[in-house]
């Protein structure tokens, strides 16, 4: 599969969408989003099939499934999750005329959890009430989850057996405690694919150029980290023991880094 067949039953698509919700997504074809979804999608062709059909990918924060449908073809198993309810009927219907098209995509599953429900152990997810001396509610969790080494043992991410994540534009939007956890389930990662939004940290002060000023990427930073520029999401996994870095195509501000152990 490639870009073209999207562009080719995009007009279905959206107009399925728009049956679900009246809100635009975000995973539309034109401008500056048509950009960043050819280079994820075109990203997946740079990967070892020999590898990949073995593995199972994360799809964080999967929103219409776009980048799910590619992946598919690429791994074993691919998982996508949204705290959106919305979002997630959408990736769902996308399977469903992916599939009336004729493409089998039947390896991937959608799950409407944000991603400390789909990451934390259990135990840390009790309610209130529930709660035991020893362990906490899923707050105390997130904001806490340093000190537990066993904050993500048993949760949903590991009984899925996850072994590849895909983060398109979203690490920005973590908290810092949020971070911990994305840094802690990192340990049982072989492969990550993070898409930029800049090629450089605070790019947008010295780029006057329409794409660095325009509203649809403008960074709200939420954590210490500078996941949004390339330059700094290879710093980042290379300090997370991923030494076998590529980045396709290394000439967009939005490009894909990918990182093997």
């Amino acid at each position: 599969m490639n870009i073209d067949i999207i562009l080719r039953i995009y007009p279905e698509l959206k107009e399925e969408w728009m049956k679900i919700d009246e809100h635009e997504p975000w995973q539309i074809m034109e401008g500056s989003e048509l950009m960043r979804i050819s280079n994820v999608i075109n990203s997946f062709k740079y990967l070892d099939e020999n590898i990949t059909k073995n593995l199972t990918l994360l799809d964080l924060g999967c929103e219409c499934g776009l980048y799910s449908m590619m992946a598919t073809q690429k791994f074993k198993k691919v998982i996508g999750i949204d705290n959106d309810e919305v979002s997630i009927k959408r990736a769902l219907k996308t399977k469903d005329i992916f599939i009336k098209n004729g493409y089998d995509v039947s390896n991937f599953e959608a799950k409407h959890l944000s991603f400390e429900e789909y990451s934390i152990n259990p135990i840390y997810q009790q309610e209130k009430e529930n709660m035991n001396a020893k362990k906490g509610h899923i707050q105390d969790a997130i904001w806490n989850g340093h000190k537990y080494s066993d904050l993500t043992l048993n949760s949903i991410f590991h009984e899925d057996g996850i072994n590849v994540i895909l983060a398109s534009e979203i690490l920005h939007l973590f908290d810092d405690n949020t971070m911990n956890i994305f840094n802690k389930i990192l340990e049982n990662i072989e492969l990550i694919m993070i898409q930029s939004k800049f090629k450089e940290k605070n790019q947008w002060e010295w780029d006057k150029s329409e794409y660095a000023q325009s509203p649809a990427t403008q960074i709200k930073k939420w954590n210490s980290y500078e996941n949004y520029a390339m330059d700094e999401i290879v710093k980042y996994l290379k300090n997370n023991n991923f030494n076998n870095i590529e980045i396709h195509p290394t000439d967009s501000n939005c490009g894909v880094v990918i990182g093997a152990i």
